[in-house]
């Protein structure tokens, strides 16, 4: 009839042609007759032993955790096991709620736009960057760090059984640290930063990327300074990334306007400080002493070409 359809199989087979009216045909395998799938499978998460435990580890994979941060996953599961705490959280809006509460405790960031003119155009760029200042003055007034900050620079000598050999371990015992503070007027004391900006560590935030620019005070000590808690280093600012254009890319041109765009984005980062690093600023510390701070760049690491 009009349409059938004539199914041949290969002579190897065995299996002999057959001819299906349209309305009848179904491509199944020929085996089909002779088997049937079994029943679904009640526990599809074996070998994990519970689905609970399979969606634990999913989501560890999905998110791609190391070791460490999947022992503390599970280490929080525990804990909601052992109802030895209340989760309040319901969904992302909650947690999302919670982060910008926590937020407003410290300085934010703001986003400034910079006009860089190149090839008889103006470029514009965007700048996140925090208050320096206020960063800096936001460690002071925590009553954690306050009793480890060194507002004076020291000399550290050992006796080595004739006479004292300087050492240096801690930036507020360097040379560069006495001499800053050797600058300023009596009594002022300096508030050196320590500045590292890599551009080979491309960081996203939200819907923008940008090169990260880390902060720390040289005037904690080196267990506080460069641990990840309070008083270590804290991401300050992003350098814009300049999208390679093709028709500028490789020139020396091109390399100069790349450096100026980074080195405006570094002079707006800094911007809070520049007034105060002249004429100093005073702040009354929580133990109500009356300081003058000059705040300084102690040490400034820049790891791109275009420096």
């Amino acid at each position: 009839k009009l349409d059938d359809i004539k199914v041949e199989h290969h002579p190897g087979s065995g299996i002999p042609t057959k001819v299906f009216a349209f309305n009848d045909f179904t491509r199944r395998p020929a085996h089909h007759s002779s088997w049937s799938a079994p029943e679904p499978d009640a526990q599809p998460w074996r070998p994990f032993r519970s689905r609970l435990e399979f969606d634990v580890a999913e989501i560890a994979l999905e998110a791609a955790l190391n070791n460490e941060q999947t022992d503390r996953l599970l280490d929080i599961c525990r804990r909601c096991a052992q109802k030895s705490e209340k989760l309040t959280f319901k969904n992302h809006k909650d947690v999302r709620a919670k982060w910008d509460a926590v937020s407003q405790r410290l300085t934010g960031f703001t986003k400034d736009v910079i006009s860089i003119p190149f090839a008889d155009k103006s470029w514009d760029f965007d700048v996140y960057y925090r208050d320096l200042w206020e960063w800096a003055t936001d460690l002071l007034r925590d009553p954690h760090l306050f009793p480890y900050f060194h507002f004076d620079a020291q000399h550290l000598s050992k006796f080595n059984g004739q006479s004292f050999e300087r050492f240096v371990d801690e930036p507020f015992t360097a040379q560069d640290f006495w001499d800053a503070q050797s600058q300023l007027p009596h009594s002022a004391k300096p508030l050196a930063f320590i500045l590292y900006a890599d551009k080979t560590k491309l960081s996203s935030f939200g819907t923008a990327k940008g090169y990260p620019v880390v902060a720390r005070l040289a005037n904690l000590p080196t267990h506080i300074r460069n641990s990840q808690g309070m008083g270590g280093g804290y991401i300050v600012g992003w350098l814009p990334v300049v999208k390679e254009d093709k028709a500028h890319a490789g020139l020396p041109a091109w390399a100069n306007f790349k450096a100026t765009v980074w080195h405006k984005s570094f002079e707006r980062i800094l911007s809070s400080l520049a007034a105060k690093s002249k004429t100093g600023q005073w702040l009354e510390c929580l133990d109500v002493v009356q300081r003058w701070f000059f705040p300084l760049i102690l040490i400034l690491s820049s790891d791109f070409e275009e420096q």
